[in-house]
């Protein structure tokens, strides 16, 4: 998301600095798509999961080993119902991708997509810019940053599912607890950090001393400096920039010290910024709380998703989630419909286990065409059907580990 320009209107109030000895949040999303570019820029435009995995842990120990503290990295487990149509915009623009990838290359992905680029290294300058418009970016991507850094005993205490977003979260730990946030997200600008600050991933580079350098947005500082009054809020700068993308500074601050044109619209967007929108933690059939920790956030969006459902038994819910684009033709149907059968029996256990009582079915979402797009309906099964399903799956398992087993023997 981002509010567009708002970096390039603070940026000379900006410091330059060393990142050492600071302490730091990290928008893991955002630390994911940084790492997926630092590949593309070196070459590998479509890096393997195993690419990806090595070179964010050479990121986080680099931060490390120069004294920088590693407070916590989040990621998103949840997304509001009213960022519900950012989120279609975003899955048509992938899906228009995917269509665009394949009518270029209907006979073969090129040989860049295929060829493993295993070789590549953390580069200590700062990455350009990437001008492939039509490389589709790897479906498990911060699933698999996110196993990763599970994966590290140095990092996974530090790793975090939350029943929100990740930028808001990281907003609320730096207002609380100061710090830096490490971020590719400008919206980070508009919240209320207090003394907090904001890094982008674009400007962190190794100086001449092989120093980690940063420009560190401090927008409490920077408000007082442009002279935008304390009565302000933090996000009404981020508001003005966002209404009027050709106006220049002075135009903003004077458009900030007058009263608001459209009050009702200045409130639907401080929302986001003001109230840090999350789920309840649902609790599980012995009464534990659903462990977010584990999940893949997908997962964790669904299940939260269920757990808000209404306990009467006569009341209907339905439930979304949105599977990622694999690479796959466009024009066929995708391949999430060979595991359909797998995937209900999932989501029907889930809802036993979350005690959800009323009727419940799941929306996927796969390829979008249009904002307005409904989902697939998934019913879930019956307790005789779920009984069925189960056992006819646990006997497939079954029968590949044997025949798996057979052909380690010979």
């Amino acid at each position: 998301m981002g509010i567009p320009h708002l970096i390039t209107t603070l940026e000379n109030y900006a410091s330059h600095e060393i990142l050492q000895h600071q302490v730091v949040v990290v928008d893991g999303p955002a630390l994911a798509y940084h790492i997926l570019h630092l590949c593309r820029f070196q070459g590998a435009n479509q890096p393997s999961y195993g690419l990806l995995s090595r070179l964010v842990i050479e990121w986080l120990d680099r931060l490390e080993d120069q004294q920088v503290t590693i407070r916590a990295i989040y990621f998103d487990g949840y997304l509001p119902e009213s960022k519900q149509p950012i989120r279609m915009e975003r899955v048509m623009k992938v899906t228009s991708r995917l269509n665009l990838f394949y009518s270029s290359n209907s006979m073969a992905c090129p040989r860049k997509h295929v060829v493993p680029t295993n070789d590549i290294y953390l580069d200590a300058n700062r990455p350009g810019r990437f001008t492939d418009k039509t490389s589709l970016d790897p479906a498990f991507l911060v699933p698999a940053i996110i196993d990763a850094i599970r994966g590290s005993s140095r990092y996974r205490e530090k790793c975090f599912i939350i029943p929100g977003e990740a930028d808001a979260y990281c907003a609320s730990d730096i207002a609380k607890h100061g710090g830096t946030i490490l971020t590719s997200d400008s919206d980070l600008l508009a919240h209320d950090l207090g003394n907090g600050k904001v890094v982008f991933f674009r400007d962190i580079h190794e100086n001449a001393s092989s120093m980690l350098a940063c420009v560190v947005y401090a927008p409490r500082e920077i408000y007082t400096k442009i002279g935008l009054s304390k009565s302000v809020e933090a996000c009404r700068l981020g508001y003005e920039r966002l209404r009027n993308p050709n106006a220049t500074l002075p135009m903003l601050l004077k458009a900030c010290s007058k009263p608001i044109a459209d009050a009702l619209d200045y409130d639907h967007f401080r929302q986001q910024y003001v109230h840090h929108e999350s789920a309840p933690v649902p609790h599980l059939v012995d009464g534990s709380l659903l462990p977010l920790s584990g999940l893949d956030p997908r997962v964790s969006e669904l299940l939260l998703q269920i757990g808000q459902a209404p306990k009467a038994k006569n009341a209907r819910e339905k439930a979304k989630i949105f599977l990622p684009s694999l690479f796959d033709n466009p024009t066929k149907g995708t391949s999430w419909d060979a595991s359909a059968h797998v995937r209900t029996l999932a989501y029907t256990a889930a809802c036993r286990y979350l005690q959800c009582r009323c009727s419940m079915s799941v929306e996927e979402y796969r390829r979008v065409q249009n904002i307005n797009q409904k989902g697939r309906e998934i019913s879930l099964l019956s307790s005789d059907e779920t009984n069925i399903a189960a056992r006819e799956l646990l006997e497939l398992l079954r029968r590949n580990a044997t025949s798996k087993a057979r052909i380690h023997i010979h």
